[in-house]
């Protein structure tokens, strides 16, 4: 007999949950490599918005989007959260900034952020119109439960400029509660609304 549910033990066993979920332990065939395996991804969470979601008529850091990560989803060394934002600016020379949070405490899309550490961050531009991009991973290290993370920045980019790489940020989020993830824009000299706008938030994770 071969079961389809990985808590059966004794059959050959395909990594199932009886409700058909796929385990976190499962690997996938790299190619035709042999051995050879890769491990399960996804989207967790894609959202989008074509008109965009913009910042307040204020100097803060408003949210553009969230995600909550559930809990207890970093829970051994090697998950990995791979996060992508982007969106566009108003066409005007007003100083703009994006910034990407982790461990956000209040998070209301539309309203300033609270709490969290900043892992990606534009500084202040002026880009006048166009497009922005920001391009985040986090990883998962240590023992489970120890509450180690530590993400790295692949670029932030703002209309045709490249804004560089910063040094990782080392994170200690409680890995058995829910951790938001925030996207944020800010107009923080003119104070006006829709001067950072959001279109796209897509986080995908890695086992």
């Amino acid at each position: 007999m071969i079961s389809v549910f990985g808590t059966q033990t004794g059959d050959a066993v395909l990594p199932f949950t009886p409700a058909g979920t796929m385990l976190s332990g499962a690997s996938l065939q790299a190619g035709q490599a042999t051995p050879g395996s890769v491990r399960t991804c996804g989207n967790v969470s894609v959202q989008v918005s074509a008109a965009g979601l913009g910042n307040g008529a204020d100097t803060t850091d408003d949210v553009l989007f969230t995600y909550a990560l559930p809990a207890n989803s970093l829970d051994a060394a090697g998950r990995q959260l791979t996060i992508t934002a982007a969106g566009k600016f108003a066409a005007n020379g007003n100083n703009k900034r994006i910034k990407v949070w982790f461990g956000t405490t209040t998070q209301t899309v539309g309203a300033a952020v609270v709490g969290g550490t900043v892992i990606a961050d534009s500084a202040v531009q002026t880009t006048n119109g166009g497009g922005w991009a920001a391009s985040v991973q986090v990883q998962k290290y240590g023992v489970s439960g120890s509450n180690t993370q530590i993400s790295t920045c692949a670029q932030i980019a703002a209309g045709a400029s490249h804004l560089g790489t910063s040094a990782p940020v080392a994170l200690t989020s409680a890995e058995n509660a829910v951790i938001n993830i925030t996207i944020t824009g800010s107009s923080p000299t003119t104070g006006a609304a829709n001067d950072v706008a959001g279109q796209l938030f897509d986080i995908a994770f890695n086992n």
